[in-house]
């Protein structure tokens, strides 16, 4: 969606825009009006800078979590580990970062 709402913004005569109209539709027309593609577009800058930083902390998330996996008891030191997707830290992380990807791909 954002990638097509760029595209049609970039496409767009560039703003600011001006209202006018007659009263009926005059506050339709102000918000149209401040909707002009240098608006969408900002818009649509902050909130890729927003998913990239979502997405860094989300992966600094994901390595405390192995960290600590790492230093828990259940994993004996003469124990062979077992795949991180068994510990308890690790799948709550996974299971949470998983559900903050689906939305930040909805």
């Amino acid at each position: 969606m954002s990638k097509e709402l760029r595209e049609l913004a970039m496409a767009a005569t560039k703003g600011p825009w001006e209202a006018e109209g007659d009263e009926e539709m005059e506050k339709d027309v102000r918000y149209i009006a401040a909707c002009s593609p240098d608006v969408v577009l900002g818009l649509l800058d902050r909130l890729d800078r927003q998913e990239r930083v979502m997405r860094e902390a989300l992966a600094a998330f994901n390595r405390i979590a192995y960290i600590e996996c790492d230093k828990l008891s259940h994993h004996g030191k003469d124990e062979f580990h077992a795949p991180h997707e068994v510990c308890p830290v690790v799948g709550s992380v996974n299971d949470a970062i998983a559900a903050i990807e689906r939305e930040l791909t909805q």
